[in-house]
C-alpha cells in the first residue's frame, strides 16, 4: 500500500456515483478537507478481513475489488464486485468491524477517510443522509437479486445477468468505448460469484460467445448484442 498524488475532489470524474451524489461539486471542497489520504494498493492485496476492525473507510477511484465470504473448510462466495466510485467497506460507516473481507480484483486507488468523520459529515447534512439511506436501501435490493440469481437461474442465466448488471454500472460511470468494456473477471471469479464451477462457467461462456452476445478478449469484454444483454 503506498501513498499516490490525489486527485482534486472538484475535478474527480465520479462524483456523481459516489455516496456525495449531486451535492458532490458543492460541498468538493468539505469533502477534500475531510479525505486523509489517496493510496495504492496492487492487484489481489487484502483490503479488509471479515470480523476485523478499522477505523478507516476508502473511496475507490481507479481499479476494481470485490466482498467475499469463506466457509470453514475455504470455500469462496463472491458477494459484490466494486468498481470505481464505489465505497469500500461501506458497512465500517454503521460499525468498527466488517462482515465480509474485500481484496482488490486489480491495482487500485482509493481516497481514505476516517468512518466516524466521514459518517459524522454524511449525517450532518440531510440530503446526503437521504442519499445514504438510498445506497443502504440500494446495496438489500442488490443482495437480493444476488440470492435469487444463484437460487432460481439456470447455469447460464446466472452468467448473463452478472454481466449485464456491471456492464450498466461500467455504462453509468462512463467506463466504456461503445460496446467495448474493461472486463478484468477470469473464470474463477465468476464462478465463485455464481455458486458455479470454473469448467461449467467456461461451457456457458462459450456458449454465449457462439450464441453471439459478448466475447472475452484480453480484459475486455466485447458486447453484441447490447438490447439482449441489457434485457437480462
Amino acid at each position: 500500500m503506498l501513498i499516490s498524488r490525489p486527485t482534486p475532489c472538484s475535478t474527480c470524474p465520479l462524483r456523481s456515483v459516489a455516496p456525495y451524489g449531486d451535492e458532490a461539486t458543492s460541498r468538493a471542497s468539505e469533502i477534500e478537507a475531510l479525505r486523509k489520504s489517496s493510496l495504492t494498493f496492487p492487484a489481489r492485496r487484502l483490503i479488509y478481513r471479515e470480523g476485523h476492525e478499522s477505523q478507516e473507510i476508502y473511496q475507490l477511484y481507479d481499479g476494481w475489488a470485490f466482498c467475499y465470504k469463506t466457509t470453514s473448510d475455504g470455500r469462496r462466495q463472491i458477494l459484490s464486485f466494486l468498481l470505481p466510485g464505489d465505497t469500500i467497506g461501506f458497512p465500517l460507516l454503521f460499525g468498527e468491524r466488517m462482515s465480509f473481507s474485500v481484496k482488490a480484483l486489480t491495482a487500485l486507488t482509493a481516497c481514505a477517510f476516517d468512518r466516524q468523520q466521514l459518517m459524522a459529515f454524511l449525517l450532518s447534512r440531510p440530503t446526503l443522509a437521504k442519499r445514504v439511506v438510498a445506497l443502504i436501501g440500494n446495496m438489500a435490493n442488490c443482495t437480493d437479486e444476488q440470492l435469487m440469481n444463484i437460487g432460481r437461474h439456470s447455469a447460464s442465466e446466472r452468467i448473463v445477468r452478472l454481466i449485464a448488471s456491471i456492464v450498466k454500472r461500467l455504462q453509468v460511470r462512463g467506463l466504456g468505448n461503445g460496446n467495448v468494456y474493461p472486463f478484468p473477471l477470469t473464470q474463477l471469479l465468476l464462478a465463485d460469484a455464481t455458486g458455479l464451477t470454473p469448467i461449467h462457467v467456461g461451457r456457458m461462456l462459450r456458449d454465449l460467445r457462439d450464441d453471439g452476445l459478448f466475447t472475452f478478449d484480453n480484459k475486455t469484454l466485447t458486447v453484441h448484442d447490447s438490447a439482449r444483454l441489457l434485457r437480462e
